[in-house]
C-alpha cells in the first residue's frame, strides 16, 4: 500500500515539472468609486443638454373644410301666354297671313298668293296606296264613295307645299264641283269617257281652263319604280313644279272667295266633348278619326 502511495506522488511530480511556465498571478484592477451624487449630476446635465436642443415646431393642423352650401334654384314659372280667342267670319278677318280654308295662321303668307290645287289620292287596297305621300299637309281632305266599298280623296292643298303627293288616282263626278268651290286647280289621272262621263262634265264646268293633267313631256307628274305595285297605283307628283307649270299655263292667280267659312275658338254652348268620329260608308266601310290632344288634330 505504501508502494502505491509512494509511485502516485513520484508521477505528480513529474508531471508537475514538465508542464509549461506557470499561468502569471492576475494584476490586480484599480476600481476608481464615483460618488453617487457625481452620477446623479452628469446624468442629470445630459438629460438637460438634450433637452436643451431645439425642436421644430408641429405642423399646423389643417382646419377642417368648410362645407359650401347647395344652391338650390327654384325655376321661375313660365308664363303661358293665353291665347286670343279667334273669330273669323267675314274675309277681312283673315288679314294677310290667314289660310281662309282653316283659320290658321301660316308659315309664308307668300303662299296664299297662289291657286290652291285639288288632287284626286287614292285609298284602295291599302297595301299599295297607304300611308298616302302629302295627305298630312293638306288643308282640306274630302273622303268620298267611289265605287263598292272604296273610298277614294279629294284633297285641297293651299298654305303647305309637300316634297311628294301621291298615288293621284282619276276624277269622280264631285270633282265637278269640290274644284269650283275652293277656285282649285284639278290634278288627277284621267276620268270616265262618253257622253256623260266625268271628263265630259269636266270640260264642259267652270274648272275646265283648270285641269293639270298628266301629259307626256309637261313638269308636275311622275310614275315611281315600285314595281311590285300595280302601274295605275304608282303615279306621283311634284306639287312645286305643278305650281311652276300652273305660272306657263297662265292659271295661277290667288284665289278671290266671295264668301268664306267661319272659324271661331269657342266651342258651340250645346256641345259636347269628342274624341272620335266614326263613318259609315253605305255599311260597307267603316272610318273611325281619333283626337290626338297633343296637337288638337283628328287622325
Amino acid at each position: 500500500m505504501m508502494k502505491r502511495l509512494a509511485l502516485l506522488l513520484v508521477i505528480f511530480l513529474l508531471v508537475a515539472c514538465g508542464q509549461a511556465d506557470p499561468t502569471p498571478a492576475p494584476v490586480p484592477t484599480a476600481v476608481v468609486a464615483v460618488p453617487t451624487a457625481a452620477i446623479a449630476e452628469a446624468t442629470a446635465t445630459a438629460v438637460a443638454t438634450a433637452t436643451a436642443e431645439p425642436t421644430l415646431p408641429p405642423p399646423p393642423t389643417a382646419a377642417p373644410a368648410t362645407a359650401v352650401p347647395t344652391v338650390t334654384i327654384t325655376p321661375s314659372p313660365t308664363a303661358t301666354a293665353t291665347p286670343e280667342p279667334v273669330a273669323l267670319f267675314a274675309l277681312a278677318d283673315f288679314g294677310t297671313d290667314r289660310n281662309p280654308l282653316t283659320g290658321e295662321l301660316v308659315a309664308d303668307p307668300e303662299n296664299l298668293q297662289r291657286r290652291p290645287i285639288a288632287v284626286k289620292l287614292s285609298n284602295s287596297p291599302p297595301e299599295y296606296t297607304r300611308p298616302q305621300f302629302g295627305l298630312n299637309q293638306a288643308d282640306l281632305v274630302f273622303e268620298h264613295v267611289t265605287e263598292g266599298p272604296i273610298t277614294r280623296f279629294t284633297a285641297v292643298f293651299y298654305s303647305q307645299t309637300p316634297p311628294e303627293i301621291g298615288p293621284i288616282r282619276s276624277a269622280r263626278l264631285i270633282d265637278v264641283e269640290i274644284p269650283a268651290m275652293y277656285q282649285s286647280a284639278l290634278v288627277f289621272s284621267g276620268a270616265s269617257s262618253g257622253a256623260d262621263g266625268v271628263y265630259n262634265r269636266l270640260a264642259a264646268s267652270d274648272i275646265r281652263q283648270y285641269l293639270v293633267r298628266d301629259i307626256a313631256g309637261e313638269i308636275g307628274y311622275f310614275r315611281t319604280d315600285e314595281e311590285e305595285k300595280p302601274w295605275e297605283h304608282r303615279l306621283h307628283a311634284i306639287p312645286a313644279d305643278l305650281w311652276t307649270r300652273m305660272e306657263t299655263m297662265d292659271i295661277n292667280q290667288p284665289p278671290n272667295y266671295p264668301m268664306v267659312m267661319a272659324f271661331t275658338s269657342e266651342p258651340p254652348a250645346a256641345g259636347a266633348a269628342a274624341t272620335k268620329v266614326t263613318i259609315n260608308y253605305r255599311d260597307w266601310t267603316l272610318v273611325e278619326w281619333e283626337y290626338d290632344t297633343e296637337n288638337g288634330r283628328y287622325w
